[in-house]
């Protein structure tokens, strides 16, 4: 029996009654568990302030993944859905996107990280708590009601136009603010000492005194532009001594050394060089312990100029995961192929947790902070001029270690090392080069 017209419109109208009441169900999900991750980690900001522990961590990173990943779908959802409420989802779904990627740019004005993750989680209670009022207000229900919704004509047809709306604006808006939220965690990782301007990234050179003494603390980048790093090179005064970064492997631990030759020519940029002070650059033998060591770091030439001298440690004095770590990252940097990379990085994330990759970075850091303090001091028994041209996110605990000394800050400088045009440039010939 063939039905009418009155009957398929009514059957049409039960299919997408019933759609908009499993959306709504998924919306109503999404905004318990946007609630329950906000008041989750206040208790959790509360208890560890309080009593100073973190079993509460593991469930309030579990819970907010869980939201920040169902936010994505969400977002689609609501884009190709008409009658769901855009003013009640959009704050939280974008606020769960927004945290989750970074939280830019409360961390150029929040320096404190506990203070920055309290603010933000207080947002989000608000947030929450905003959402549900509204509902209440208009539903007189704590839920979203798929029968209260209202109906509008042509709703395919707003569900396309939503949708082109979406992929046409969100990816370019997400990528952006990828890349200012990226830009801001390494902003004050480092403490300032590396700065993302408007034509490109920056390092920030600090001047300290106390009484004749004087230090240059740098914040380097491993990979810039090569004229960049000359100029700054040259920068250093003929009395000056220069404490070089880069970890030795006189017992041969390290599977083979670190290059970034290759992220670098992707970016159309140079790996750092060896400091060398263009040509002017004073003799000093390498102690016997650092007799393998290339001549470009340990600071052996001829010429006037500075005194470079290695200021970094051994690879002997990491643990074994550290340098199981290390050996990782040296495969990834050294990877034939952005595929390679990416595989390569898929099992180091399988490999290394939360607590191990912390323990790692606190092996890396602490323990080269430690030598470069004891070696700031041994140069100043000989020289009033330091310069210590290191990785930008060493540079916070020395700086703090300066101060408590007694020195003072009385300059601060800015050296270009790249520019975004360069980079630009050098993504569009490396994609041109790989077909892409």
């Amino acid at each position: 029996m063939r039905m009418t017209s009155e009957e398929i419109g009514n059957t049409a109208s039960e299919k997408r009654n019933l759609l908009l009441s499993l959306a709504v169900g998924v919306a109503n999900l999404f905004l318990i568990a946007f609630a329950v991750d906000a008041f989750m980690s206040f208790g959790e900001e509360i208890y560890r302030a309080t009593f100073g522990g973190n079993q509460l961590l593991g469930l309030r990173n579990a819970i907010a993944i869980g939201v920040f990943y169902a936010a994505f779908p969400l977002l689609l959802l609501t884009a190709v859905t008409p009658p769901l409420p855009k003013r009640i989802l959009l704050p939280p779904i974008l606020f769960a996107i927004w945290a989750g990627i970074g939280s830019a740019p409360f961390g150029l004005w929040i320096e404190d990280a506990q203070t920055l993750a309290f603010v933000v989680v207080l947002l989000q209670c608000a947030i929450a708590v905003i959402s549900f009022m509204i509902i209440t207000n208009q539903f007189s229900t704590w839920f979203l009601n798929s029968t209260a919704l209202p109906r509008y004509a042509s709703p395919v047809l707003r569900g396309v136009v939503g949708f082109l709306l979406l992929i046409i604006l969100f990816p370019p808006l997400l990528a952006g603010y990828s890349a200012f939220a990226f830009a801001t965690s390494i902003q004050t990782s480092s403490g300032h000492f590396m700065r993302f301007g408007w034509e490109g990234i920056d390092a920030v050179e600090r001047v300290y005194k106390k009484g004749d003494q004087e230090i240059r603390l740098i914040g380097m980048m491993h990979l810039g532009e090569g004229s960049a790093y000359q100029t700054l090179f040259d920068s250093f005064p003929d009395e000056a001594i220069v404490l070089t970064e880069g970890v030795s492997d006189n017992t041969g631990r390290l599977a083979r050394d670190l290059s970034y030759q290759r992220v670098a020519r992707v970016l159309g940029l140079d790996p750092q060089p060896a400091i060398k002070g263009g040509n002017k650059v004073k003799v000093e033998l390498p102690s016997s312990a650092e007799s393998d060591t290339p001549q470009s770091q340990s600071g052996v030439s001829s010429g006037s100029g500075p005194t470079i001298r290695r200021g970094d440690v051994d690879a002997s004095v990491f643990s074994e995961e550290t340098v199981d770590f290390l050996n990782t990252v040296t495969e990834i940097y050294g990877s034939g192929s952005m595929q390679e990379a990416f595989e390569r990085i898929t099992k180091y994330q399988e490999t290394y947790g939360d607590d191990a990759i912390q323990a790692v970075f606190k092996d890396i850091l602490d323990k080269r902070n430690d030598h470069l303090l004891g070696e700031i001091d041994k140069a100043f028994t000989d020289y009033d001029l330091v310069i210590v041209p290191w990785g930008a996110l060493h540079m916070p605990e020395i700086e703090k270690e300066m101060l408590e000394r007694g020195f003072v800050e009385v300059e601060e400088n800015r050296f270009p090392l790249s520019r975004y045009g360069t980079i630009i440039e050098g993504l569009r010939t490396t994609l041109r080069g790989t077909g892409t």
